[in-house]
């Protein structure tokens, strides 16, 4: 049931279409984004990276998902569904998800949004 209601939230933010506003992230840190120090890193190391990367890939909206693999790796996690490329980080002790919704098939898929939220161990 509960995640019956997670999928029906995440498809009201969806049909929102509200833009991306990146800079909500910058409190996890700005180092900067190393595809090879982000594949060797730990959650922790990881999360003060994805500010920058998400800077660096402006708007964040034109990425597909095939590029968010070949940037990140392959997803450490899942959010809502595993269509969704998600990625477990740390960040002052906490553990959360970065989760990139996407919308189109799957050989065209694009970014939709980008959310970080606590990671829900279910």
């Amino acid at each position: 049931m509960s995640r019956l209601l997670l999928a029906v939230f995440f498809l009201v933010l969806i049909g929102c279409g509200k833009s991306v506003d990146i800079t909500e992230y910058r409190y996890l840190g700005d180092q900067p984004f190393e595809r090879e120090a982000w594949g060797d890193g730990l959650p922790g190391d990881r999360s003060k990276m994805v500010y920058s990367f998400l800077h660096e890939n402006e708007p964040i909206t034109k990425l597909t998902k095939r590029q968010i693999i070949s940037e990140l790796g392959k997803p450490t996690t899942y959010y809502v569904q595993e269509y969704f490329p998600a990625y477990l980080i740390e960040h002052e002790g906490k553990k959360y998800v970065l989760a990139f919704s996407l919308e189109g098939n799957e050989s065209t898929s694009q970014v939709k949004n980008v959310y970080v939220e606590e990671y829900q161990r279910n």
